[in-house]
C-alpha cells in the first residue's frame, strides 16, 4: 500500500512561470498536489524558452528547465484575452484550494483574476502573488526575475571577493 503524500487532497492552479514559481509549484506536487498549470501559446511559460533544448534544436516543447519543472502537473493552455478563455479559468479557480501567480504587478488585475476576484468566486481560496517587486509600492509596476532583484536587495554587493571582478550572474533569488 502507498504512503499517503503529504499534500495530496490540495488542489492549485499555476499561473505562475519563469523559474522561482514553477519551482514552488512542483514542490506542491511532489508532496501530492494536484496541479494545473495555466499558460497559453500567446504568452507561453518563459522557462520553455531557456537551454538546454532536446537535440539541441530550439522549442517551446524541449526545454530541458521547463520539462524539470513541470513534472507532477496537468497542463491546459488558455487564451485570457479571449472572454471563453476566462469563464474556463474562473471555472478552475472554483476548483482549486490555491491560485499562485507570478505576473508583473496587475496582471490579474486586467484580468479579473486578482484576489479580490478570487474571493468572490471561491471565499477560502489561498493566494500567492510572486511579483519581484510586489502589488504596490514604489517599484511595482517593474517586471523583473531573480538577478534584478539581487542588485535591488544588495545581495552582489556581498559575493564575491574586494579584489577581483565581480563573479557572474545566477539567480539564486529565484530559488529562496
Amino acid at each position: 500500500m502507498a504512503t499517503p503524500r503529504a499534500l495530496a487532497d490540495v488542489k492549485l492552479l499555476d499561473f505562475s512561470w519563469s523559474i522561482a514559481g514553477p519551482l514552488l509549484t512542483k514542490s506542491f506536487s511532489d508532496h501530492g498536489a494536484t496541479v494545473v498549470k495555466l499558460e497559453s501559446r500567446q504568452r507561453f511559460d518563459i522557462g520553455r524558452t531557456f537551454v538546454p533544448m532536446a537535440g539541441n534544436k530550439p522549442g517551446i516543447d524541449r526545454c530541458g528547465w521547463f520539462d524539470m519543472y513541470a513534472t507532477g502537473k496537468l497542463s491546459v493552455g488558455l487564451n485570457l484575452g479571449h472572454p471563453q478563455g476566462l469563464a474556463l479559468a474562473r471555472r478552475l479557480v472554483a476548483w482549486a484550494d490555491v491560485v499562485v501567480e507570478s505576473f508583473t504587478a496587475g496582471q490579474m488585475v486586467r484580468w479579473g483574476l486578482d484576489y479580490a476576484d478570487l474571493v468572490k468566486i471561491k471565499p477560502d481560496i489561498i493566494m500567492l502573488s510572486a511579483s519581484v517587486f510586489g502589488q504596490d509600492g514604489p517599484l511595482f509596476k517593474q517586471s523583473g526575475f531573480g538577478r534584478l532583484l539581487q542588485g535591488y536587495s544588495g545581495f552582489t554587493q556581498v559575493k564575491g571577493w574586494a579584489d577581483r571582478p565581480p563573479p557572474g550572474g545566477d539567480s539564486y533569488t529565484d530559488f529562496v
